[in-house]
């Protein structure tokens, strides 16, 4: 009875040691997919901000609409540089180093 029951308790460790395996597999096939999924979601990013595709609630190929999409995003960035530049000034941000 001892013997059975070690071979009961191996075989409920292997039955463990498949379902994790198969866990594992699992979890990386839904990581690699959610990678799949993120980089197509940038590209569709960077088609749409190129103007290739266009912008759900924009007529396509509209070329104000790109325009101003593109001034947009500049404006964007302009604020951003501002807002670091008072961070630099006012102390918040250490300066940049100059090569």
């Amino acid at each position: 009875s001892a013997a059975e029951a070690q071979v009961r308790i191996g075989e409920s460790l292997s039955g463990i040691s498949d379902e994790l395996d198969d866990l594992g597999r699992d979890l990386e096939r839904a990581e690699e997919k959610t990678e799949r999924m993120q980089a197509r979601a940038s590209a569709i990013d960077r088609l749409v901000e190129t103007g290739v595709l266009e912008t759900p609630g924009l007529p396509a190929g509209d070329p104000v609409a790109h325009e101003l999409g593109q001034l947009e995003r500049a404006q964007d960035v302009e604020e951003q540089l501002a807002a670091l530049s008072r961070e630099i000034e006012t102390g918040k941000l250490p300066p940049p180093e100059q090569s």
